[in-house]
């Protein structure tokens, strides 16, 4: 994940969300992610949306796993 996220220019960062299909993955990346500049990674499953969408502005969203079907509300 660090290194898809290091990929990204700077200017696509600052307007970036982590997208993970459940919140097994989210909470993964969020625990072992940790102090290593990855922003919090959110999900729509289960109550892990109780913690809000991440960067709200998000342009741009690095998805773990899932695809634009599993969760349609992040798409535009």
């Amino acid at each position: 994940m660090r290194q898809v996220w290091t990929g990204l220019p700077p200017e696509q960062r600052a307007n970036a969300v982590i997208f993970a299909a459940d919140y097994g993955e989210a909470g993964a990346i969020n625990e072992l992610g940790r102090g290593t500049g990855l922003p919090t990674a959110v999900s729509a499953h289960n109550t892990d949306w109780w913690w809000g969408p991440g960067n709200p502005d998000a342009t741009t969203v690095v998805a773990v796993a899932p695809g634009p079907d599993h969760a349609p509300e992040y798409g535009g």
